[in-house]
């Protein structure tokens, strides 16, 4: 499975919790009219994906990775520079390992506003399970989507070719 395929597959279910919102973070460099190369993007070695997580409003870096590959020292960089300033970088190689560590950033933030007096032990408790059915919910959706567009991806119609010396048609 290529990173990319990971990376959506992460966006597909993260995008259906109703507690967080994350957003793909492209970077990269490219020409502008001029010829010179203009950078875009959070930063050289940010996290490929950024989530913003209820209710204090955390951000949290998933930098996807395939398994067995590591990070560069550009992301690890960014990554110890995010830590030490008490924001969180994981290494999501897959789902449940990106759900996880959302889930975990999730409890700490429910738990700071438990000991602050802003909710009770029994709310956060209340909370939490609502966030790991969330999850569950999530996972279970966004498959049956994957699942759907499979099928529909392996049972396309084939096209009929044109006969030859046909042109096609030119749309305007």
């Amino acid at each position: 499975m290529k990173e990319q395929d990971i990376q959506s597959e992460i966006l597909n279910v993260l995008r259906r919790i109703p507690w967080i919102w994350p957003a793909r973070n492209n970077t990269g460099k490219l020409p502008n009219p001029e010829g010179q190369l203009v950078s875009f993007g959070l930063a050289t070695g940010s996290a490929d994906v950024l989530v913003c997580v209820g209710p204090l409003g955390r951000w949290v870096g998933l930098e996807v990775k395939k398994p067995k590959k590591d990070q560069t020292e550009f992301q690890l960089a960014w990554a110890e520079e995010i830590r030490a300033r008490g924001g969180f970088v994981f290494v999501a190689r897959e789902v449940d390992v990106a759900c996880s560590s959302v889930l975990d950033v999730y409890r700490l933030s429910l738990d700071l506003l438990r000991r602050a007096g802003d909710i009770t032990e029994l709310e956060m408790d209340v909370r939490l399970k609502c966030a790991v059915s969330d999850i569950l919910k999530a996972k279970a959706e966004a498959a049956e989507v994957a699942a759907e567009q499979k099928k529909r991806r392996t049972h396309m119609p084939k096209r009929k070719p044109l006969p030859r010396g046909a042109q096609k048609a030119v749309t305007f």
